[in-house]
């Protein structure tokens, strides 16, 4: 709930409950062993008091990889959003899913991700945010794939002939969104793409270190 850095772990382990391996045991002692080395790592978050309701808005961030389960060849999910304005950070919401089926592109795996990112996160929490903001709130959407965002803005992708027939009502649901005055789609690039660390892992310490400041995880010093 307050340590959204765990995510991915712990939602990989989760589908492996039924069908568990010694290699399982060794990522769970990882994980225990990362958990008990960093108690003293919270997630803050802070709104400031000159912070109006005209200036604060809500970013959703939609992110994948591909193929990053090694076992089934799928694609994770990742979802982060997050209450921005001039002087506010406050994370509301984090996901970390694997896709049920395989995924044979990027675009296509970050089409399938922002499409859960909408359906679960996005569109559902507008409801409340009018009410308490503004009815002309804002919902930006952050994507870090050129491909994908082109064929939410035109509705189409000749060079993925096959999207017509796999995900022909979720592009067009999707385009009809993004035509709407209340949502826009915004290019993000990767290093700055905050749902990164809910789809894959990172290769030094560094990077994961300036993925957790990404998403307001950091010591309580």
């Amino acid at each position: 709930m307050a340590r959204y850095d765990l995510l991915r772990p712990v939602c990989h382990l989760a589908c492996y409950l039924t069908k568990w391996t010694e290699e399982c045991d060794t990522k769970l002692h990882r994980l225990m062993c990362w958990i008990h080395s960093s108690l003293e790592h919270r997630m803050i978050g802070w709104v400031g008091e000159d912070e109006t309701v005209e200036t604060v808005a809500p970013h959703l961030y939609a992110d994948a990889d591909l193929g990053g389960c090694i076992r089934t060849q799928r694609s994770t999910s990742g979802v982060y959003q997050v209450m921005r304005g001039l002087h506010t950070n406050f994370p509301i919401e984090g996901i970390s899913k694997r896709q049920p089926y395989v995924r044979v592109s990027t675009p296509e795996a970050e089409l399938v991700a922002c499409n859960f990112a909408m359906t679960t996160s996005g569109l559902p929490s507008m409801t409340i945010w009018k009410k308490i903001l503004t009815d002309t709130v804002v919902l930006h959407v952050h994507e870090d794939n050129h491909a994908m965002i082109r064929v939410m803005h035109t509705g189409k992708n000749p060079t993925m002939k096959y999207l017509e027939r796999v995900h022909r009502m979720n592009v067009a649901w999707m385009h009809e969104q993004f035509n709407r005055d209340d949502k826009t789609m915004n290019y993000t690039i990767s290093k700055n793409m905050r749902a990164d660390i809910f789809t894959k892992e990172f290769p030094n310490g560094r990077l994961w270190r300036d993925a957790c400041i990404m998403i307001n995880i950091t010591t309580k010093e």
